[in-house]
């Protein structure tokens, strides 16, 4: 049993917020010190990783002149295959391998970067972060690497908006709708992954990519507003910033109630009023802006608080 089945139960009314602390002692979630110097060691093992590859980027950059061109690319593949050397130690499926197989993806970027800086093939910068990312999918499906899959994720992501730049006679809905789109192909199988494993690590991949989710629908719903001629559909990204809402509310407040998920709703939901406040007021009067956009802020939060504490708890326990 997990500190989130606890909390889930005080959500649900079954176990009094009074008794939150005795249980959580009972069922030792608390982290002990064997548990603390354990995640110590990861995540100085993964500062170590990132400052490893950091360096490994400015040592090619320093030393660009000095190097042959048969020199940079050994040295490049050398380094790409040494971390996978941790292999041939520890199984797959270990957090030491997997750290290790994370490593020479970003290390990938750097050669692929290699190869563009010394041919100058004339790409676009978007087609090496699609490349790169394409790249490491089979290295996330075979090793079941959620760093490595987080990081796909980003780099096609960055792909798609320097993509978007590059072919400016996208429209603005529709780069919006790649972007969203992409992004909930991401999320669906992700989120089955949470509502069904349930391990915290799931939950905060979950949460982040709902962020991301709710970032581009309400930035899409917002750009409507505030629509000046940027060939924007006026009610186009106002419908999908609404479908994502409801699905999320559907999903995680009444199939599941999930607390931090409808935070990051109320979130979404005040800045759009905010926004709405904003387009249709007298912006003369700064005073009453100013005012109206406090008591706004001031009943969401005090709605969200209402809805979202748990059942048979006050402010005095």
């Amino acid at each position: 049993m997990d500190s989130r089945t606890l909390l889930n139960w005080v959500a649900a009314g079954v176990l009094s917020p009074q008794y939150l602390e005795q249980a959580l002692e009972v069922a030792q979630t608390r982290p002990d010190r064997a548990r603390t110097l354990v995640f110590l060691d990861r995540l100085l093992l993964i500062g170590a990783l990132l400052s490893a590859c950091s360096g490994v980027i400015f040592f090619f950059a320093y030393n660009w002149d000095a190097l042959s061109r048969l020199q940079r690319f050994a040295l490049a593949q050398l380094l790409l295959a040494l971390p996978l050397l941790v292999l041939l130690r520890y199984p797959l499926q270990h957090w030491i391998a997997q750290s290790g197989v994370f490593a020479s993806a970003l290390l990938l970027g750097a050669l692929l970067a290699l190869v563009g800086q010394t041919y100058q093939t004339g790409a676009d910068t978007f087609e090496l972060f699609l490349l790169w990312g394409l790249l490491l999918v089979p290295w996330a499906v075979l090793g079941r690497n959620l760093a490595v899959a987080g990081l796909i994720m980003l780099l096609l992501n960055v792909a798609l908006v320097l993509a978007c730049q590059t072919f400016t006679q996208l429209s603005p809905d529709l780069r919006f709708a790649l972007l969203l789109g992409m992004n909930l192909l991401f999320w669906l199988p992700l989120a089955r992954l949470a509502w069904q494993d349930g391990r915290p690590l799931w939950h905060l991949a979950n949460t982040l990519l709902v962020l991301v989710l709710l970032v581009i629908a309400t930035g899409w719903a917002l750009l409507a507003v505030f629509d000046s001629g940027v060939r924007i559909h006026p009610w186009l990204g106002h419908l999908a910033w609404l479908a994502l809402m409801t699905l999320l509310v559907v999903l995680y407040a009444w199939r599941s109630f999930q607390r931090q998920l409808m935070v990051l709703v109320l979130l979404s939901l005040l800045a759009w009023l905010s926004l709405w406040v904003i387009r249709w007021f007298d912006s003369n009067n700064v005073f009453a802006l100013f005012f109206l956009q406090g008591l706004l802020i001031l009943l969401v939060a005090l709605g969200g608080y209402a809805w979202l504490k748990p059942k048979g708890a006050s402010h005095e326990q």
